[in-house]
């Protein structure tokens, strides 16, 4: 749920990485690196530069 949650802010919002992951409940910025690229298979930088809405 969390990570649900957590795809729309790196395409549709500027916030920092960890930042996001703080906002949609983890605090160990490498738990949420890791929860990340273990379900979408990318990194979260990486998820941002391929899906983001490119305005």
């Amino acid at each position: 749920m969390r990570i649900s949650n957590a795809r729309a802010k790196p395409r549709d919002t500027g916030l920092a990485i960890d930042q996001i992951g703080w906002e949609v409940g983890y605090t160990d910025p490498s738990a949420f690196h890791k929860v990340v690229n273990r379900i979408v298979g990318l990194s979260p930088s990486d998820y941002r530069r391929r899906f983001a809405s490119g305005d």
